[in-house]
């Protein structure tokens, strides 16, 4: 015998997210079980703080039938120049952070560096660490302080990817290894050498892996976005619907920054 709900089929044309909830409820209802408190716990679990038109996919599509589209709260993520200011915002556990130093004085011909890091989230110029006022990088001598010294983990670890990565080599000024892979900090703090691009899917990325459940763009996205625009020069947010191409892409990122 038919019940009352399955009489009742999905119309034509519904939200596909709604006709889950319907088919779940009748599902329920025929099971005997409660509806009121299982859908509330897995609607609390599915939308999070993601709404619709955040999301790149929202933001090409315009489609303004959406029950989410208009949802307010984008900006939910950090700009590049915050993420250069990693003591007071700090990265993400999994990707390693710089060390800056100051230098304070010289011993035997030599700069000395403070043995505390730089934390006042100054970012200091290439000319800077050129001249030696600052250290993101281990001199090899063991009696300047510059030991603990580090530019952080790379770009390439940061997006997960060396795909696209062919140019973004360390910057001679900030010194280091012949032929170092550029790290994230650098190419978020330098643009003028790296490109908007560039710096606008390092700080993406940082905040998609900071805050997983509220960022309205993932990690695979970001990703993908980088990647296809690396190597054809568009990527397309929805099947189908138009490409876009690097200044879209970080018109958009700059949409979920507060």
């Amino acid at each position: 015998m038919n019940t009352p709900s399955d009489q009742n089929p999905i119309e034509p044309g519904v939200e596909p997210s709604i006709q889950h909830e319907q088919k779940l409820r009748r599902a329920l209802l025929k099971a005997g079980m409660g509806v009121s408190a299982v859908l509330a716990s897995q609607q609390a679990h599915s939308t999070l703080s993601k709404g619709y038109s955040c999301t790149i996919s929202g933001k090409s599509s315009g489609n303004t039938s959406h029950r989410d589209y208009g949802s307010t709260g984008c900006q939910v993520g950090h700009p590049p120049s915050k993420w250069c200011e990693y003591t007071t915002y700090p990265w993400p556990s999994s990707c390693k952070s710089p060390i800056i130093k100051k230098a304070s004085g010289t011993k035997g011909g030599y700069k000395t560096y403070s043995s505390s890091a730089h934390n006042c989230g100054y970012r200091p110029s290439k000319s800077e660490f050129n001249g030696g006022t600052y250290c993101i990088h281990p001199t090899g001598r063991s009696n300047d302080g510059t030991a603990d010294c580090r530019s952080g983990a790379t770009f390439e670890e940061v997006i997960g990817t060396s795909q696209g990565c062919y140019n973004l080599v360390g910057l001679t000024e900030l010194k280091g290894t012949t032929g170092r892979k550029a790290s994230a900090w650098e190419v978020m703090n330098y643009p003028d050498s790296y490109g908007t691009f560039a710096q606008c899917i390092a700080a993406a990325m940082l905040n998609a892996k900071k805050y997983p459940n509220t960022y309205p763009c993932p990690e695979s996205q970001i990703r993908d976005i980088w990647v296809s625009i690396q190597t054809s020069g568009g990527y397309t947010p929805v099947p189908g619907g138009p490409s876009w191409g690097a200044l879209e892409v970080i018109e958009y990122f700059n949409s979920t920054w507060a």
